[in-house]
């Protein structure tokens, strides 16, 4: 199922109604479509909401979070003050996997969509992959995943998108074989590559459990490794 009700909704997140479609309208769930007066819910968004548990502390802004992701694969990090830089690596010191998932989420929007099969690999050069679609096979399979080769997940400058419908054919829809993950921060993407850290966050972010479980084992990964 990949719609819900507001009532389905409000039954999975353990709040009523009206609280539902107060998260809808500040953008913590997605709206899928209207049917008269009723709205029907993005089901991947509920149990993203769901997997969030409340902790202390905001998330980061765009631009902390990928300082974030850079610092944890020790790269040029030159755009943030040294006070930044502190406060950041301090909370990193002191971080689970689950909590940097939770401090990285505005690193980007994420946009689903609808593409005709025969225009995928055309889409594929211009995106920068994450996800499964940053796997490589060998990799993968050592966290006992697939690579799809009939979706494209990615991350594309936020002024690219329009024009990107527009040449795709792109159709918005929550359950789209499509993911594009846009960003106004571009100064992490050195040389059009993606931190490996930013691909384990997507993953952990994933409602299919394996790929969740592989996000997290390489998040946890990462930020031990800061801590020896």
């Amino acid at each position: 199922m990949d719609e819900m009700t507001v009532a389905e909704a409000g039954a999975a997140l353990g709040v009523t109604g009206r609280q539902v479609q107060r998260l809808v309208a500040v953008g913590h769930l997605t709206l899928s479509r209207k049917i008269g007066r009723s709205i029907l819910i993005d089901t991947r968004s509920v149990y993203q909401r769901k997997h969030e548990e409340p902790r202390q502390g905001r998330p980061w802004t765009q631009t902390n979070a990928w300082a974030a992701v850079v610092m944890l694969s020790h790269g040029r990090l030159d755009w943030i003050t040294i006070a930044q830089r502190r406060r950041i690596a301090y909370r990193l010191a002191t971080a689970s996997a689950d909590d940097l998932v939770r401090l990285a989420k505005n690193r980007a929007e994420v946009q689903h969509f609808r593409c005709h099969p025969s225009l995928l690999h055309e889409l594929e050069p211009h995106v920068i992959p994450t996800g499964t679609s940053a796997l490589s096979v060998r990799n993968a399979a050592t966290f006992g995943l697939t690579i799809s080769n009939d979706s494209v997940d990615g991350y594309v400058p936020v002024e690219s998108v329009a024009e990107m419908v527009e040449v795709y054919a792109l159709t918005p829809d929550p359950a789209g074989q499509v993911t594009l993950r846009t960003v106004s921060e571009e100064r992490a993407f050195a040389g059009g590559r993606l931190p490996a850290p930013a691909v384990a966050l997507d993953l952990a972010e994933s409602l299919n459990s394996r790929e969740r479980a592989a996000g997290i084992a390489q998040l946890a990964q990462l930020l031990d490794s800061r801590k020896q």
